[in-house]
């Protein structure tokens, strides 16, 4: 309720509706269109086709099923973690004095503008691990999101995309391919680690593949 005309919430929405449905963002006249094609890529981008998620089929939603019941608090922890939003910037009930002092405020969209760059930076992390152009990583989720028992981890999931962009930031990318095979095998027979990386210690287990990947 309070964050209903924030950008990363208006971002969530359009996302989540993949540019269709009731239009959160219509009083953006102008970017309403840029808005809505950006959100309907990253929904291809994310879910692509709408499948059943079955152990014997590899063609699974990479972030997961869209209408289930944690899709939308991922997408928005998708959206706040690749725009440095944190719920203290739109929580200000909740915030103490000093943190007010210290944490600057979201403020509401009022033109469109900071919802078109949410998207944007959603969407530039997406395709880095999901696009199918040159430069793209292209990871699989069912090595990457998913248990051994099929179950989708949204944790692990923006994991994956974290520790791309890291790679990308410290320019590791080239290394990463050259022991990539051994990687991906070593997270497909132990898959221990996808749910590792839903609790607490999933900074300094990225850490040490971020080492580990650079030696």
């Amino acid at each position: 309720m309070q964050a209903r005309r924030k950008p990363n919430t208006i971002a969530t929405r359009a996302i989540m509706s993949a540019g269709k449905g009731h239009k959160y963002w219509g009083d953006f006249p102008g970017k309403e269109a840029e808005i809505e094609n950006a959100a309907k890529d990253i929904y291809s981008l994310l879910f692509g086709d709408i499948v059943e998620l079955d152990l014997h089929n590899t063609d699974v939603p990479r972030a997961g099923q869209p209408y289930s019941s944690t899709a939308f608090k991922m997408i928005l922890d998708f959206v706040n973690e690749f725009n440095d939003i944190t719920p203290a910037m739109w929580q200000r009930s909740k915030m103490t004095k000093k943190s007010k002092t210290t944490t600057p405020e979201l403020l509401d969209d009022v033109d469109g503008s900071a919802t078109i760059e949410c998207l944007i930076n959603v969407k530039r992390a997406a395709k880095l691990v999901f696009g199918s152009k040159d430069g793209a990583l292209g990871f699989d989720p069912t090595v990457y999101s998913y248990g051994v028992t099929g179950y989708f981890h949204p944790a692990a999931f923006l994991a994956s995309i974290k520790f791309a962009q890291r790679l990308e930031r410290e320019n590791k990318l080239i290394v990463f391919t050259t022991i990539r095979e051994a990687f991906e095998d070593f997270l497909v027979r132990n898959k221990w680690v996808i749910n590792t990386l839903v609790n607490p210690s999933c900074q300094l287990l990225n850490e040490s593949l971020i080492n580990l990947i650079s030696k």
